[in-house]
Formats: structure tokens, sequence, C-alpha cells
């Protein structure tokens, strides 16, 4: 007789891909950039993002990953972001230029995950993702947080 697979629920599938995630950050195998992340170029901020986009494999299915940490004195907090496909957009955004006093029409990057969209906001000269940004995407979720020294 053949054993019953429990049914696959939104939370059982968030639990397995945080632990692939885990599995994969403990091994460093998922590298993270680090938050707050800012940058005055939407050239420089496209290549950032998508160069950390992975592709994994959890529980024989295909995702594509991307990881940051946040760092607050001694603790480390890791934040993964999952879906079936992971893209880093340009959209044309309306802003005030702190350095020139200028409004400016610029690209901003946009990171694109399943639907959900993470915009990075423009701050004073240049665009700026932190971690509660990321946290707003149901896409997105705290997998781990580490404290004290590395000595």
């Amino acid at each position: 007789m053949r054993k019953k697979k429990a049914p696959v629920t939104p939370q059982s599938q968030k639990d397995t891909l945080k632990s692939c995630i885990e599995s994969l950050a403990a091994r460093n195998a998922l590298p993270a950039l680090r938050l707050p992340y800012e940058s005055r170029s939407i050239d420089t901020a496209e290549r950032t993002l998508s160069r950390y986009v992975a592709p994994i494999r959890c529980n024989g299915s295909e995702y594509q990953a991307i990881a940051f940490e946040t760092a607050r004195g001694l603790r480390k907090t890791l934040i993964a972001c999952i879906g079936s496909s992971i893209r880093v957009l340009r959209e044309a955004i309306s802003v005030e230029d702190a350095m020139s006093g200028l409004r400016h029409h610029v690209h901003a990057p946009v990171l694109v995950i399943d639907g959900c969209r993470v915009r990075p906001m423009w701050r004073a000269s240049r665009f700026y993702l932190d971690a509660a940004m990321l946290k707003e995407c149901k896409k997105c979720a705290e997998v781990g947080s580490t404290s004290g020294s590395n000595h």
C-alpha cells in the first residue's frame, strides 16, 4: 500500500523553500547583497541586482532566488526572494535630484519576482533599497539571522 502524500499548501511550500534557502546560505552557495543598497547609476544597479539572481533546485523543482543581508550591530539577517522568475526591469520615473535641485526623468530599476514588484526609492540623488521594501513583497521573507562575532 502506498503512503499518501500530504497536500501541498502555500505555507508548506514556503517552509520547504525557506529550508532550501537556509541550506544554500549555510554553505555560502547563495551570495547575498548587503542592504541598504544605494546607487546613482541605473546601469550599475541593474547589473548588481542581476548578478545576485541565482537558479536553485529545491525538491526537484527549479526556482530563481536572490538573497540580501542586513547588518545591525553584530546581528546579521538574511532575506531571500524566491520565484519561478526573477527579472530586473527599468521603469521611467520623475525624481527631484538633491544635488542639482532639478526635476529629472530617469529610468529606475525594478526587481520583479513572479509579478511582485520591488522598486528602490529615489533618495536625495540615488536609488535606495532596504529590507522594509523587500518585506512588502510576498515572495520575499527573512530566512535566517546570526548574532555574535566571527572571531
